[in-house]
């Protein structure tokens, strides 16, 4: 074993082996003194001296490990040796095998085998079987009687299969420790990361325990609470708004909520979780500065605004072209036909861009919403009633199937304006014969779905990921923005719409959870 592998414990394993070893020389020694009067052979001459003399070497291998006088095979293997020397010269005295006191080499050679991590094991047993055939065979001439050898052959056969387990058992332990300190060196390398993000976040970061005190927390929520000194194990009194926000969350699950700090009156925005699975062990609280999201917000909606203007100028730039050159040819040709085309292209691109302004003006109402509690079949039906008559077509191409009764959540205008523009492009593209538009309303692991399907050509995959694309269109006449109003009101609503590739057919699906 390399000095580097030895540690602490493996020199305190040793300091017990040595209490281990006086304390069976305490009990020989009590055994030897109260049964000798009747039972001599336990107390044979020389006996008692052998015994001190094991003591003293006790005494001096205890020293020897506790001053780490030598390395530790040295140490060890030497305690070893003399437990055998001992331990073989305590059995020769009292009578050989019939005493007994053969078996406490095996307790010997086990320890010895776990605390040298099983090296050396076999070496030991080898010894203490070598003194105890030995010292059999030598008593056996002197007395002329082998009797007791088989004994001894077996007890060093005992003292290998001991050996034997005692390593397998060391090197099962050496493994399960190794494995233990990887895994403590990977979670200690883990609880660093975790320390460094929490400490660099942009939130505040509380850990409240059950009692209401605060456990741990980051630099960034004593100053969003202005507070400048630790609070860690404070009570969490101190801060009212904390405290009524954690009550509201315990007895109702408001998970998030805005607050002002006296301090600083900033304010700022709370989400609370559970430590674990229940809301009495303690609760995780991240506080976040309102300007922050407000500052990201505003500059998502910029953006957003800026490409939203970028692409309404480039197709409202195409009708007023169209108008204006229009208008100078009315003014230089008095000819009634031409006249009459020139009127009708002008008002066309007027209705282009009339189109264009009230589909731009449909965007805001994404966040003017009312969602109801909605009977998808009843609604459906109802839906398609209206659209065949305001549309002027058959009401056969239309087909419901038979769905679930489900009732969703969701805003009954939002669901009307996207059915409608999802509607009206099937009808452009469908084969305007009986059953080419259906709609399907069904349930699967509490999603509600309903499709929308169409017998018209399969939009090509080259096209499907600019769908929903705002002013993306194929058609001359159209403003590209019906899919792109449809997506946004369904994500308004918590729900999602996609187009669903098939080989026949066109199908866009809405989905959402069937509780909001």
């Amino acid at each position: 074993m390399s000095s580097a592998a030895i540690t602490p414990g493996h020199w305190r394993s040793l300091g017990y082996f040595s209490l281990y070893r006086l304390l069976i020389i305490a009990i020989l020694a009590m055994m030897a003194s109260a049964l000798s009067a009747n039972s001599p052979r336990l107390a044979p001459p020389g006996y008692l001296g052998s015994l001190l003399g094991y003591a003293l070497f006790a005494v001096a291998a205890g020293l020897a490990a506790r001053q780490r006088l030598a390395r530790f095979e040295y140490v060890l293997t030497g305690q070893v040796l003399g437990d055998i020397f001992f331990i073989g010269l305590l059995t020769w005295l009292a009578g050989g095998m019939r005493s007994g006191l053969g078996m406490l080499l095996l307790p010997y050679l086990a320890a010895a085998a776990l605390i040298s991590r099983g090296r050396m094991s076999f070496f030991y047993a080898s010894i203490a079987s070598l003194v105890l055939l030995s010292g059999e065979t030598l008593r056996g001439m002197m007395t002329d009687s082998m009797d007791s050898l088989a004994q001894a052959a077996m007890l060093s056969v005992a003292c290998f299969a001991v050996a034997w387990l005692a390593h397998r058992l060391a090197v099962y332990a050496r493994e399960k420790e190794l494995l233990a300190e990887v895994r403590a060196t990977a979670l200690a390398k883990q609880e660093d990361i975790n320390r460094l993000i929490i400490r660099d976040m942009h939130d505040g970061v509380l850990v409240v325990g059950a009692e209401g005190q605060v456990l741990s927390h980051n630099q960034q929520a004593l100053r969003l609470l202005g507070v400048p000194d630790s609070i860690s194990g404070r009570p969490l009194e101190e801060w009212p708004f904390l405290v009524e926000a954690l009550q509201r969350w315990r007895e109702f699950g408001t998970t998030e909520a805005t607050v002002s700090v006296p301090a600083s009156e900033l304010l700022v925005s709370l989400r609370i979780k559970p430590l674990t699975g229940d809301r009495v062990s303690g609760a995780l609280i991240y506080v976040q500065d309102t300007r922050e999201q407000q500052h990201l917000a505003q500059q998502m909606k910029l953006a957003a605004l800026g490409r939203l203007t970028a692409n309404i100028a480039h197709e409202i730039r195409n009708p007023l072209s169209a108008i204006g050159h229009a208008n100078e040819l009315l003014s230089e040709d008095n000819d009634e036909a031409t006249r009459h085309r020139l009127h009708r292209i002008v008002s066309d691109n007027v209705f282009r861009l009339e189109r264009i302004v009230q589909d731009v003006l449909q965007l805001n109402r994404r966040d003017r919403m009312k969602p109801d509690p909605v009977a998808l079949d009843r609604f459906v039906a109802e839906f398609v009633q209206q659209f065949v008559q305001v549309e002027g077509i058959a009401a056969d191409w239309f087909t419901c199937p038979p769905g679930e009764a489900l009732t969703v959540p969701f805003d009954r205008e939002h669901l009307h304006q996207i059915l409608w523009n999802l509607c009206r492009n099937a009808i452009r593209y469908c084969t305007q014969q009986p059953g080419c538009i259906q709609l399907k309303i069904g349930q699967v692991d509490g999603v509600w779905r309903l499709a929308l399907w169409n017998d018209g050509p399969p939009i090509p995959p080259e096209l499907q990921s600019q769908l929903f694309e705002p002013f993306f269109t194929t058609r001359s006449t159209g403003t590209g923005l019906g899919l792109y109003i449809a997506r946004e009101l369904c994500a308004a609503n918590g729900a999602a719409l996609r187009y669903v590739a098939a080989e026949q057919g066109v199908t866009f699906e809405l989905s959402g959870p069937t509780h909001g």
